[in-house]
């Protein structure tokens, strides 16, 4: 079975996510925050384990991997 790099980053696609919440409350973290009708994560305790990206039942959150053959 292959097993698949850690993710390099996350991002959201606000024009996708309607702010359910579903992230935050599943997030390990607690780092993604929603106030004032805008939705944030914070990258610096964020370990990436894409839990989010499970949940989302928009798949307004993208996940991003290295390139698989960086030098």
């Amino acid at each position: 079975m292959k097993r698949h790099p850690k993710p390099v980053r996350i991002e959201i696609d606000r024009k996708k996510c309607d702010l359910c919440g579903a992230c935050s409350g599943v997030c390990p973290k607690n780092v993604i925050n929603i106030v004032h009708n805008s939705i944030s994560i914070d990258f610096t305790d964020c370990i990436l384990c894409i839990l989010c990206i499970d949940i989302c039942p928009f798949r307004a959150i993208k996940v991003f991997y290295p390139a698989e053959n960086a030098a």
